[in-house]
C-alpha cells in the first residue's frame, strides 16, 4: 500500500493505493464521524491469489482518506466464520464490530474484532484463516 499527500490547503487528504490478491475489499473507516464504508474498487480489482498463476496482474485501487481514518483489510475466514445455526459473521457483523469499537486504539480494535468473532464461532478455534490488517493515520 502506498499513502501520498494530496498538496493544497487543508483539510489535509491522503490517498491509499493498494492491490488486492484474491481478499475481500477493504473497509475505510472514519472514526470522526463513525462511518465504516466498503471501498469502491473497479470489475477485476480483486486480482488472483499470490501465487497461483505465473506473472499476475493487479489492478490497484484507490481511497481518499482523511486523518483519524483508517483502512480495514481482512480475509474472507473473518466474515465468512459461521454459528452453529449456518449464519456467518458477514461485513455487517465486521462493520457493527468496529462500529461498536471505534472508541478504542487500533489494536485493542482488532481485538474486539476477533472477540466479536470468536463469539459467533462460539469457539476460539477458527476453520479458515482469520487475518485484519488495519493502516491508521
Amino acid at each position: 500500500m502506498i499513502i501520498t499527500k494530496k498538496h493544497g490547503r487543508p483539510p489535509i487528504r491522503l490517498i491509499a493505493r493498494f492491490a488486492r490478491a484474491g481478499h475481500p475489499v477493504p473497509l475505510r473507516v472514519r472514526r470522526t464521524i463513525g462511518e465504516v464504508q466498503t471501498v469502491a474498487s473497479g470489475e477485476g480489482s480483486g486480482g488472483p491469489a499470490m501465487g497461483l498463476i505465473p506473472n499476475p496482474q493487479f489492478k490497484t485501487t484507490e481511497a481518499k482518506l482523511a486523518p483519524g481514518d483508517f483502512l480495514l483489510f481482512f480475509t474472507d475466514g473473518v466474515v465468512e466464520m459461521e454459528n452453529k445455526a449456518g449464519s456467518d459473521f458477514g461485513i455487517e457483523g465486521l462493520r457493527q464490530s468496529i462500529r461498536s469499537n471505534l472508541d478504542q486504539p487500533i489494536e485493542s480494535l482488532l481485538e474486539a474484532i476477533i472477540g466479536d468473532v470468536y463469539k459467533v464461532a462460539d469457539s476460539t478455534v477458527l476453520t479458515d484463516d482469520a487475518c485484519l490488517v488495519a493502516a491508521e493515520l
